[in-house]
Formats: C-alpha cells, structure tokens, sequence
C-alpha cells in the first residue's frame, strides 16, 4: 500500500539525513526547509518511508520544489515509480497551497 503525508519533522528528519548521508549529499539543515520542515511530503510503501520532497511557496505564485531524496534501502522497484508518484502528489499540494508555476532545479 503507497501513502502519501506530510513531512513530519519529529517522525521523518533524522531518516531522511540518513538517507542523504547514504547518498553522499550534505544534509540540509532544518531551518533550510520550508516551514521547518513541514513544507514537506513523503511517500510510505507498506509503511516504510520511500522517498521525500519539499515545495517552497513564495510572496507569488512561484513556488520551488526541491531535495527531493530517496530510502538507498526501499526495494529497487518501488524506487522507479515513487518519483512519478512524489510529484503527482506536490503538484496537487502545490495547487492547495495557490501555487501556480513549480520550479525546481536538477
């Protein structure tokens, strides 16, 4: 079963650092987040998280998605869909947030 939630920083922070230290990414500190972190959304399959991004919304109707990173430890298959899945997810985040244009950068 795939769930979609909202970062929850207590719960999600230190996994996610985790994941970047796997990664060889830096971490991104909490106060770098949006809302602390809760700008968030992360994807759980069979209640283990998969994979997280975040969506800055700005002054405008510009908004920014971006960190996006995944579990090195999620099963290869549930990998290669949930980025579809994350940003499917932000778009229609994004939307309730009256965010009209997403930017990110890869």
């Amino acid at each position: 079963m795939i769930e979609i939630q909202q970062f929850n920083v207590t719960r999600d922070y230190e996994e996610v650092c985790r994941w970047w230290d796997a990664h060889k990414w830096p971490r991104i500190p909490l106060d770098f987040l949006p809302d602390e972190g809760r700008g968030g959304r992360i994807l759980f399959a069979s209640g283990k998280p998969v994979i997280a991004v975040w969506i800055y919304k700005t002054n405008s109707r510009l908004g920014w998605m971006e960190w996006m990173v995944s579990n090195p430890d999620a099963p290869r298959e549930i990998r290669k869909i949930a980025p579809d899945l994350l940003i499917e997810d932000a778009i229609k985040y994004a939307k309730e947030l009256e965010i009209g244009v997403i930017f990110t950068s890869i």
